[in-house]
This record gives C-alpha cells, structure tokens and sequence, in this order.
C-alpha cells in the first residue's frame, strides 16, 4: 500500500470532487479489476468505495504497475448527479427488479 504514489490531486471544487491520478504497483499479480482497484483506493485514500468513480485503469508496458484515473466525491447525490452509468449495468440493475418480481 504504501508504494501507491500521487501523481496528481485537483481537487475540483465546482464539481465537488477530487480528481487522481495514482501508480499503483501489483507484484506477481496481473492488473487489479476495477473491485479491487476501489478497494485499493479507498483504504489508500480513506474513503468510502460508493464514492469512488474509476474512469482508468491503464497498465504500464514493461512494469508491473498501472496508472489510475479516479474521481473521489463529496457525497452520493454529486455523484448520482454528475456520473453516468454504461449500458450494460443500467440492464443489469434494470432486470434485477423485474427478476424479483417473478
């Protein structure tokens, strides 16, 4: 964990968010899926992984390391407001109601 470098930390007021780029290096491990890459990021930076929006994940050629692109908000309605959600978990959330119903 402490190996994790800040590469940059804006933190965006009008948005209400911090916006990160971190080196993460992962030895004897492929690259971490973006789960666990929130998992890193929230016990790194202390905060709460529902507030974690990852927008990269991008490995280095050669290094067992990757350069993350997070945004890390204020609270959970900023991010509701701001973030969108891919087609495919909007379909996921979707049918999970309808599923219950049967």
């Amino acid at each position: 964990m402490s190996d994790i470098q800040i590469i940059s930390d804006f933190d965006n007021r009008l948005l209400q968010r911090r916006e990160l780029s971190l080196r993460v290096p992962y030895t004897n491990k492929k690259t971490p899926k973006k789960e666990e890459a929130v998992q890193i990021l929230s016990t790194f930076l202390k905060a709460d992984p529902s507030l974690i929006s990852l927008r990269r994940i991008s490995p280095i050629f050669g290094k067992q390391e990757s350069v993350i692109n997070a945004r890390v908000y204020e609270d959970a309605n900023q991010l509701k407001k701001i973030e969108t959600i891919n087609k495919k978990l909007k379909k996921k959330a979707e049918a999970a109601p309808q599923q219950a119903a049967k």
